[in-house]
């Protein structure tokens, strides 16, 4: 049995994630947050959520995971393979 939890929490319902429907934020008990209106901590937890989405799901969030991949010793491998299996190809043809 709980007693004396009074927690409050602020819904974010449009995530714009493929894959989550709710974002879920309790607030912390501080001067800080007492000081906020409603409007203002939900604006900023859907800024949090926009900035997650965009970190994982952007652009270019992708882009430095190829370029690792790519300087990996199987990314070298890879791009090896491709170059002389090209070459092959080249030398077929002429």
């Amino acid at each position: 049995m709980l007693r004396g939890i009074n927690k409050q929490i602020v819904v974010v319902k449009d995530t714009g994630s493929p894959l989550f429907e709710e974002a879920i934020f309790i607030v912390r008990p501080s001067q800080e947050t007492a000081a906020k209106s409603e409007a203002q901590m939900a604006e900023e937890a859907k800024n949090i959520v926009s900035d997650c989405i965009r970190r994982h799901y952007g652009a270019k969030a992708g882009r430095p995971r190829i370029l690792r991949w790519l300087l990996s010793p199987s990314g070298l491998l890879a791009l090896g393979v491709a170059a002389v299996a090209l070459l092959v190809l080249i030398g077929l043809l002429v």
